[in-house]
């Protein structure tokens, strides 16, 4: 099997954590003697039978789910890899563009805008694009840190969770890569986009 590929992608304006950075946090994050993958578990299982129920009880898990995430920010039980990873991908760009240098950090999903998977309890595509959070104009290391574990965080908003499970997708394979754009001082923007990633057109 493949080692864990690079942690960190760094390109020209850029760089990513990939899906093992999320693997890492939910799996050695240790809070009350449980990593926070056993705890999320035990919270879907108890509040399994409210989706499609019952949506307020959604935003409650939401809400249990993402204060396990602060806490471990704030205790910092987080596996402290993660940091480091992060920081020497940062560092790049403190030593080009100095220790000011901002970026926006933008969350992506795994099931973002896929198919419902088969033998769905629902019908339609998971459609959790924009439903997470992007951080804008991050100054300094340990906001960029700060930033990276918001847009974990969003991975439970509470609609996306929805969608998931209605799309009949597996909550253990959901997964949050996080990209870290350097922020361009421009006049004028725009996204254009040259090819679609899955069929390669």
């Amino acid at each position: 099997p493949l080692k864990l590929l690079r942690l960190c992608t760094a390109t020209t304006e850029s760089f990513e954590s990939t899906q093992a950075f999320f693997r890492w946090f939910e799996e050695e994050t240790i809070i009350d003697g449980k990593s926070f993958k056993e705890h999320r578990q035990a919270l879907f299982a108890e509040y399994r039978d409210f989706f499609g129920t019952d949506q307020a009880k959604i935003y409650e898990l939401e809400d249990k789910i993402k204060g396990l995430i602060a806490r471990a920010v704030r205790d910092k039980l987080y596996p402290a890899k993660l940091a480091e990873k992060i920081n020497t991908a940062h560092a790049k760009y403190r030593e080009s563009y100095g220790n000011d240098v901002s970026f926006f950090v933008r969350s992506s999903g795994k099931f973002e805008d896929m198919s419902a998977a088969d033998g769905a309890v629902g019908k339609g595509p998971a459609s959790a694009a924009g439903q997470n959070s992007t951080v804008a104009n991050v100054i300094g290391i340990d906001n960029v840190v700060e930033a990276f574990f918001e847009c974990v965080a969003s991975l439970y908003n509470g609609r996306s969770m929805s969608d998931r499970f209605e799309s009949g997708f597996n909550e253990d394979e959901a997964a949050m890569m996080v990209t870290f754009h350097r922020t361009v001082d421009s006049a004028i923007a725009g996204i254009g986009f040259t090819n679609e990633s899955f069929s390669g057109n």
